[in-house]
């Protein structure tokens, strides 16, 4: 993660973060969604260090210099991500749909005490029902 990126102070008025919270939960998440589109513009018209941080970023991965349309779809996706979480962190899980691939591996690898690694979160420990 970029020096620039981690040294960022919060640029949303806590007034903002309310409106989108109260949003997102009195009209659900399609519509908050729909919330992030103008916020993530303001931000990116509007936040010049973490744009450049983005731009630096998406060059590097993308192989080519990033087009302010990519650039968008960074903030949009960091946006969608964080009210997922909230929703996560609110117990909303039936909101999304997860696909468990390859969970008997996971839990031979369990039972055999070999070690794990999760991608994708908090690491966390995998529990054999059946135990």
């Amino acid at each position: 993660m970029s020096q620039v990126w981690l040294e960022q102070r919060e640029r949303g008025s806590i007034i903002g973060i309310r409106l989108v919270v109260g949003l997102a939960l009195a009209l659900g998440r399609p519509i908050a969604r729909l919330a992030l589109y103008p916020i993530c513009m303001y931000f990116l018209l509007f936040s010049l260090a973490p744009r450049a941080a983005s731009r630096k970023y998406l060059a590097r991965v993308l192989g080519r210099s990033p087009r302010r349309a990519d650039l968008f779809r960074h903030y949009l996706a960091f946006a969608t991500v964080a009210l997922d979480r909230f929703f996560l962190l609110k117990g909303r899980r039936d909101l999304f749909r997860t696909e468990v691939h390859g969970e008997e591996v996971l839990r031979q690898i369990s039972r055999a005490r070999s070690g794990l690694s999760a991608p994708g979160g908090a690491p966390r420990q995998l529990r054999d029902p059946a135990r």
